[in-house]
């Protein structure tokens, strides 16, 4: 119950003892009776307040004493010279609540904007072509605890993917050339970032053409794709640019790595890998190729067979950038 004026209320207790109920307002007199004080009138608009029981208006909203309930995304009262007075927050705000797509206010609507028209209107990221928000990709982030691909994370899982034990299982079919995967919801941006996740099992390393993947695409034509690949008791980046295939960084040992990393820094690109209780270490780098189509990309993760397989594998990926 909001108490408005300079009401003062005597509470007596009946079980005989005085209960801290609230000290900000409330002063215990003597055992068995509490006093609850005002110190005056509520407070007007736009002064600071803790709580709606602070202020005249009833509503406590980003700090201030509001004049509504101000509770769409991309409306705040707080803004300066305006305090206590909801309004449209300025282009680049960010938002109260996070807008799906990654968007910031657009200084014109007090809900979540579904477009961008500069990189102002994106927390955190880019605007890209289409005006959509693209964000660095170690933004992308699951760990799989959901159960399941989490719609707003993931888009289009193949029909051999699912989420086994809060992990991401990956199975490639025999005697065909096969690829299960499955793809980000989001596109993204490499350079000056990265990309890491663990590698719970590698499948069969001992089919010749199974391979375990984690990279992705360029999203303009799809045909120019960067992936930290395991294959052959290998560790690899393989790069395709239109039907050619390369290995930039070169081959490097399986061995017992728990968690691999593809990270681009100021025009270099990193392979790197750890085991479960070390950190990352370098295994080779190489300036940056093809840099340019690494700004936009679509995320996939699997595993795959170039040429067909006797018996199928199962590769075990988890915490994508997490923690």
């Amino acid at each position: 119950m909001k108490l408005s004026g300079r009401l003062r209320v005597l509470i007596l207790l009946s079980f005989g003892a005085c209960r801290d109920f609230d000290l900000a307002a409330a002063q215990c007199v003597e055992q068995g009776r509490c006093a609850l004080l005002d110190a005056g009138q509520d407070a007007g608009l736009g002064v600071v307040c803790n709580d709606a029981l602070d202020c005249e208006s009833g509503r406590c909203v980003d700090g201030r004493c509001c004049n509504s309930e101000c509770a769409s995304a991309c409306d705040f009262c707080d803004l300066p010279g305006l305090e206590g007075q909801c309004r449209v927050a300025a282009l680049g705000r960010t938002p109260s609540v996070a807008c799906e797509g990654g968007y910031a206010c657009n200084g014109t609507s007090a809900e979540c904007s579904t477009s961008c028209a500069s990189d102002a209107g994106c927390v955190g990221a880019r605007c890209g072509s289409g005006a959509v928000c693209i964000e660095k990709v170690v933004q992308l982030k699951d760990d799989f605890t959901s159960g399941r691909f989490e719609p707003s994370i993931w888009a289009s899982p193949g029909p051999n993917c699912s989420v086994v034990n809060q992990q991401f299982h990956a199975t490639t079919a025999p005697g065909a050339v096969n690829f299960a995967r499955v793809y980000s919801r989001r596109r993204y941006d490499l350079i000056d970032s990265e990309l890491r996740l663990e590698l719970i099992s590698a499948g069969n390393q001992s089919l010749a053409t199974m391979q375990a993947l984690a990279g992705g695409c360029d999203f303009a034509t799809g045909l120019r794709c960067l992936y930290l690949t395991v294959g052959n008791g290998q560790v690899h980046v393989q790069m395709s640019d239109d039907t050619t295939y390369s290995a930039p960084l070169g081959y490097f040992p399986l061995q017992n790595f728990r968690a691999v990393r593809l990270r681009e820094q100021a025009g270099t690109l990193f392979l790197e890998a750890r085991n479960a209780d070390a950190g990352f270490q370098q295994l080779g780098s190489v300036p940056t190729p093809l840099a340019s189509y690494w700004r936009d990309m679509r995320i996939g993760l699997g595993a795959g067979t170039y040429g067909a397989e006797a018996t199928s594998s199962t590769v075990i990926w988890d915490n994508v950038n997490t923690p």
